[in-house]
């Protein structure tokens, strides 16, 4: 509704195949007939390997549950839209239209999801001075805080590697 400009970027990274862990390394082998993992091909029949840990859960049972819920969030590509739009909100007519962070919104994308997913507004920004010029970001909001984790841990992980502890260049790595 009233949209200026829209921009869609999709992240692959889907996990089909999933090990949980939870306190002091507890597995759901005894609750899920002996495997480690769960599976989950609704979007493909590929196996993509990961690892879900929760050091806060300690039953088998309830890491069963948590692990089912993440991998059904993470078995299929996930999407996050960038919307400029003008916000008529700031006219008296349509004051009855609000919106706030956290709201969740209906996608209307026919040809990328028939099932209509209901993404949850995760930024607005607007000018002070012209307020119905506003960008929202919509979408998923922890994909991107852990994409950036995981990338910082693996570079530290790779300076680890490569650097001595007086930071000299180890000569291994020639």
């Amino acid at each position: 509704k009233n949209l200026k400009h829209i921009t869609r970027t999709q992240s692959n990274r889907i996990v089909t195949k999933l090990y949980p862990f939870g306190h002091d390394d507890l597995d759901i082998a005894a609750v899920n007939g002996g495997k480690k993992y769960i599976t989950n091909f609704s979007y493909t029949s590929r196996e993509y390997v990961g690892i879900y840990k929760n050091q806060d859960i300690y039953n088998q049972s309830e890491l069963l549950e948590k692990a089912q819920a993440e991998l059904e969030l993470i078995c299929k590509p996930r999407y996050l839209y960038k919307v400029k739009i003008v916000d008529v909100r700031v006219l008296p007519e349509y004051s009855h239209e609000d919106f706030k962070l956290g709201d969740m919104a209906d996608v209307i994308d026919p040809d990328i999801a028939p099932d209509s997913p209901r993404p949850r507004i995760i930024r607005h920004k607007y000018n002070l001075f012209q307020p119905w010029k506003c960008e929202l970001d919509i979408g998923d909001p922890e994909e991107r805080l852990i994409e950036k984790l995981k990338a910082s841990f693996g570079t530290s992980g790779f300076v680890n590697g490569k650097f001595k502890g007086n930071g000299d260049f180890s000569g291994h790595s020639i």
